[in-house]
């Protein structure tokens, strides 16, 4: 269990400080940042290595809460594989990658309902804008993910649910064509890093996605997190892996992929 953030709300979670994995994710994102910084990368290119990893990190401790090593190990793959792909074509477009990786975690928490608090307006709102930018930025695919999210959190059907309006209101934000094609962009591409991260992810996904026991409380402490409500948001999130190969936008969806992986392999290892 985590301290709650003082308004209630199914997407803020806080990274308390006294805990191991939490102090890693804030180190091991600025060293991701440093380091790709020294090794020639752009301001912006070395933030999105840094920030590529904390999503990475966060995804992976949203999906696999009572094993904090899987978030620890997704960090540094995801920044490597984030660095090695390559940048992109100018400082906006290298921020805008961070997008679906974001966006796609805020929906997972609808997901997960890992706070414990059930979504209000303001949540869906927020979701709603993040999910709009996405598809703006061109990545359509990815921007898929939250809608999906929200669609089997409906299916938990135990009070946290949020409103049953609110999935095809994220599929279509998704799927608006661009307003302004050319002011916020990201270029259709595959690297191999990219995808064979992905590929790796997904020949996992039959040790990722059998149901597991949770011991991990939501951060309000009102009961234990959902194994169903994880088994779900598992197949969501490898469902995202395969939209971002298929949408041409495999470096974006690096953060899921590593997530992904690190979970299968353990699950793998486990087994």
């Amino acid at each position: 269990m985590s301290p709650s953030i003082p308004v209630p709300t199914a997407l803020g979670r806080v990274i308390d400080l006294k805990y191991p994995s939490n102090r890693w994710a804030v180190l091991g994102s600025l060293g991701a940042a440093a380091a790709a910084r020294a090794a020639g990368c752009s301001w912006a290119g070395s933030l999105r290595v840094g920030l590529a990893g904390f999503a990475a990190w966060a995804l992976a401790r949203e999906l696999d809460p009572d094993a904090p090593r899987s978030a620890n190990l997704a960090l540094p793959l995801a920044a490597l594989a984030t660095w090695q792909a390559g940048e992109e074509s100018d400082d906006v477009a290298e921020l805008a990658a961070l997008l679906p990786a974001f966006t796609s975690l805020a929906g997972l928490r609808f997901a997960t309902e890992s706070t414990g608090d059930a979504p209000r307006w303001y949540d869906s709102l927020a979701l709603t804008g993040a999910t709009a930018a996405t598809g703006q930025a061109g990545d359509h695919a990815s921007a898929l993910l939250p809608a999906l999210a929200v669609a089997a959190s409906l299916l938990a059907r135990d009070g946290l649910e949020p409103p049953a309006w609110l999935a095809p209101l994220l599929a279509a934000a998704a799927l608006v064509p661009q307003v302004w094609p050319d002011a916020l962009h990201l270029p259709e591409r595959r690297d191999n890093a990219s995808a064979a991260l992905a590929g790796a992810a997904l020949l996992l996904s039959p040790f990722l996605l059998p149901r597991e026991g949770v011991d991990s409380e939501t951060d309000n402490g009102q009961r234990r997190l959902s194994p169903e409500r994880l088994q779900a948001a598992r197949l969501v999130v490898l469902t995202g892996v395969g939209l971002g190969v298929a949408g041409g936008q495999a470096p974006a969806a690096i953060p899921l992929a590593a997530a992904s992986l690190m979970i299968g392999l353990r699950r793998a290892l486990r087994a």
